[in-house]
């Protein structure tokens, strides 16, 4: 459906825009100074944000290392963290990832439990060999899977949260050509 807009209701208005620029020594920073400031982490093995003011983020492809980067201070240096927009996208997606391994986890041990005599579990790509003596160790190993396999994912979808948040706090610095 379209709408019919009159050119004697509409008009233009002149904006303001702001822009932040890095600036090093009164000069703004070049491409070449950006690409040889060191390489920084974006977030700790825990998933959270390193540790840092967080100036800005820099749209400039890198071959083979990046195109989008986040310019962190720490310790009195600046660098430029890789920002890993694939990451971003499973921002508030821990509680579907921890749904999908514990529905794995309760396939395996129902299999398991109904399992009469010798039979094969599979669970994560693992085949394990259920006998009537061994039912309580291949559900140890089935349980130690899972919690290996949910740390992993929830250690993920906390860095994805991080960056997630980076992205949308953080506003565009421009460098020069």
């Amino acid at each position: 459906m379209s709408t019919t807009v009159f050119a004697k209701e509409a008009s233009l208005k002149t904006l303001s825009v702001s822009i932040q620029a890095l600036v090093v020594n009164g000069k703004q920073m070049t491409l070449s100074c950006f690409r040889q400031l060191p390489e920084g982490i974006t977030t700790k093995q825990s998933g959270d944000l390193a540790p840092g003011t967080w100036w800005g983020l820099v749209r400039y492809k890198i071959k083979n290392e990046g195109d989008l980067w986040a310019v962190r201070e720490h310790n009195g240096r600046l660098y430029r963290c890789r920002v890993d927009t694939a990451m971003a996208a499973w921002a508030g997606n821990q509680e579907n990832e921890e749904v999908a391994v514990k529905g794995d986890r309760d396939r395996a041990l129902e299999e398991l439990d109904s399992s009469q005599s010798a039979a094969y579990i599979a669970y994560k790509g693992q085949r394990h060999l259920v006998l009537p003596g061994n039912k309580e160790k291949v559900r140890q190993a089935i349980l130690d899977q899972y919690e290996i396999e949910l740390n992993l994912k929830l250690s993920i979808a906390r860095e994805a949260d991080s960056v997630d948040r980076l992205l949308t706090s953080l506003e565009q610095l421009f460098i020069a050509v």
